[in-house]
């Protein structure tokens, strides 16, 4: 998992800072490199899709997951502080094109 964070100032102008905690799946290269060089508290930039997913626990409660199903991944941290050329892609990754019925801008949203 990994961590994102967002600063903002309250309505009182106080500091406030929320954490989202994030799944992330990685295969292959990008799975050797993260179990290889990051570690707790590693700054990483990851690109992936979302899956979403349901499943039901030993308690027969229906549990919903989101995940980020990483296609590239780069590590922004070493040990010294320099940036590290440690960067993965996912093999034979293509852009995704966006699908065909996507509503122009010219159209209404129907709500």
């Amino acid at each position: 998992r990994i961590a994102t964070n967002y600063v903002y100032k309250d309505k009182n102008g106080q500091m406030q800072e929320e954490t989202d905690w994030h799944r992330i799946v990685a295969w292959g290269r990008l799975s050797d490199v993260l179990k290889e060089y990051a570690r707790k508290g590693s700054r990483v930039y990851v690109e992936g899709r979302l899956r979403y997913r349901e499943y039901e626990d030993a308690n027969g409660q229906r549990r919903f997951v989101t995940e980020i199903i990483a296609t590239n991944v780069q590590l922004l941290d070493s040990p010294g502080g320099a940036r590290p050329d440690v960067a993965a892609a996912a093999p034979d990754t293509e852009p995704l094109e966006p699908p065909e019925d996507i509503a122009s801008e010219d159209e209404e949203i129907p709500f």
